[in-house]
Parts: C-alpha cells; sequence; structure tokens
C-alpha cells in the first residue's frame, strides 16, 4: 500500500541528496502523511505525555513499591506499542505490505532491540560492578569514573550497532528477507558503508532537532517546573507553589508538542529510507563491478 508521491528510490544518492529528498516527499505528501497517521501519531504523544506525568511522580513517591512506579512501567509499555503502530504506519505508507504486515516485522525488530539493550546494560553495570566494587555505596570520587565508564559503552556500542538502521530498514522493506538470515548479512553490508550511514544520520539529526528543540521549549519549561517543585516537596518539605490544575497543563502541552515533534520524526525516518535505497544501489554496482572485473 504505497500511497506517497516519492522520487525513484533505488539511486545512488549522497547524504545531502537523501535529505533533500526526503525533506521534499515529507512536505510533498504532508496531508496524505497526517490524514494516513494522526490517529497512530495522536495515541504515541497522549503516552508520552503520561509517561512524562508519572516519571515526575515517581522521583518522589516512595520508590520501586509505590503505585507511581506500576504507572510509570505501564506508561513505559504503552509509548513502546504506540511506538510500534506508528512506526508500522509509516512504513506502511513507504513499502507495499499492509498495516499488519508491517506490525509483526516491526514487533520482531522491538525483541531484536530489547536483546541488545539487555546485553549493553549488562557490560555497562558489570564494568561499573567492576569499578565499584562489593559495597553497598557508591564512592563520590568514583562518580566521575562510573559515568565516563557508562558514556564510554554506550558510544561504543552506538558506533558498532549503527549498520542495524540499514539492516532494520531493510527487513520492513523486503518481503522476502528473513530477520535470522540478514541480521548478520546484511549487516556486514551495512558496516562497508558505515559512514555514509554516520554522516547520514548525522545531518538528519542535527535538522531534526533544531526543529524539535523550538517545538519542545514550552513543554521542558512546565517538565522542569513540575519537576523542580516535586523534589521540593519531596525532599525538602516546601510547600508546591503551583496550581492544582498544573498537571493536567503539562499533560496537554506534553502532547500537543510530542504531536509536532513526532512529524518532524517522520523525516529522519525517511532519511533512513532513502539511505536504504542508496545503499543497495551501491552495492549492486559493485557487485556488477566486481563480476566485469
Amino acid at each position: 500500500m504505497n500511497n506517497l508521491k516519492q522520487e525513484f528510490l533505488n539511486k545512488s544518492r549522497s547524504y545531502t541528496a537523501c535529505i533533500s529528498a526526503s525533506h521534499r516527499m515529507l512536505f510533498d505528501n504532508i496531508r496524505a502523511i497526517f490524514r494516513h497517521t494522526w490517529l497512530y501519531t495522536l495515541l504515541l504523544a497522549m503516552s508520552i505525555a503520561l509517561l512524562s506525568i508519572f516519571y515526575t511522580r515517581a522521583l518522589t513517591d516512595g520508590g520501586y513499591t509505590h503505585p507511581s512506579y506500576t504507572l510509570l512501567m505501564v506508561s513505559v509499555v504503552l509509548v513502546a506499542c504506540f511506538h510500534v503502530g506508528y512506526v508500522s504506519r509509516i512504513f506502511m505508507l513507504l513499502g507495499h505490505q499492509s498495516m499488519k504486515w508491517n506490525l509483526v516485522r516491526c514487533i520482531r525488530l522491538l525483541g531484536v532491540y530489547l536483546c541488545i539493550m539487555a546485553i549493553v546494560s549488562v557490560v555497562q553495570w558489570g564494568l561499573v560492578y567492576l569499578v565499584i566494587g562489593t559495597g553497598p555505596f557508591v564512592p563520590l570520587d568514583k562518580m566521575p569514573v562510573i559515568a565516563c565508564v557508562i558514556i564510554g559503552v554506550s558510544l561504543f556500542f552506538s558506533c558498532v550497532l549503527l549498520p542495524y538502521v540499514y539492516v532494520f530498514v531493510k527487513y520492513l522493506m523486503e518481503p522476502d528477507s528473513k530477520l535470522s538470515k540478514i541480521l548478520f548479512k546484511a549487516y556486514k553490508v551495512g558496516w562497508r558503508y558505515w559512514g555514509f550511514i554516520f554522516i547520514t544520520l548525522l545531518l538528519a539529526a542535527l535538522c531534526a532537532a533544531v526543529c524539535m528543540f523550538f517545538v519542545s521549549i514550552p513543554m521542558l519549561i512546565i517538565s522542569m517546573a513540575n519537576t523542580l517543585s516535586a523534589i521540593g516537596v519531596g525532599y525538602m518539605g516546601d510547600p508546591s507553589g503551583l496550581p492544582s490544575y498544573f498537571s493536567v497543563l503539562q499533560y496537554v502541552v506534553v502532547a500537543l508538542s510530542s504531536f509536532i515533534c513526532l512529524y518532524v520524526y517522520v523525516f529522519v525516518i525517511f532519511v533512513c529510507y532513502f539511505m536504504y535505497g542508496s545503499i543497495e544501489t551501491r552495492e549492486k554496482e559493485r557487485k556488477e563491478f566486481l563480476k566485469i572485473k
């Protein structure tokens, strides 16, 4: 089901050409995109707003055993579920497959992502454990070292796992692909174009971040005010100077800002889409060149 006017996918493009093509496709099809995705985007934005509310409450409500923490975990699950539906809907517009087909594949990719994040977390906290030893408390003098370990491991895995952006898009665009086969085979291809993937995603992220920053200013101000108030009340015994409707105001502002930001995020998905098409074309040309040679 392809409902978008778009340029030819299988074409070798530079990183700037991928970004330009994504920009044109987004604005040439903004009405069609909104018509097909507004409900999924709204549900995801509302779940993000819910997450922000329960996150603020969980900061001061007594830790893991408090109901606010349980509600926070529920909201995290909601965000993950609605995000899968949101991405599935976008790729339904890009490809020729049904919503159900894309949803199943996105759920599988979510499972792979969670496994990868679990491995990264084990490595991070394993190294942290080696740094701080077996004591029940973290020494203040080791906090900078622990921060460096966590940041260093995160950067390392981000670089190593970067080609999986291409792998994931390939899995969603090619009906005949099997996750067990392309997970490593396509990764090798993506690794060959690591520099191209890196600079393309970096520029796309910078463009999106600028737009999202200005849209998110009201959300950041209100969320920060509510968080500081909750910390003051919970840990310092200060009276809350916020009106009773402030949580409702935060929910509405965060939901609205998230709704707009998610359409900016569509641009990044389109960049990944054209980046995938460029890599596929370059790889095909490379194989033909090797045959001739």
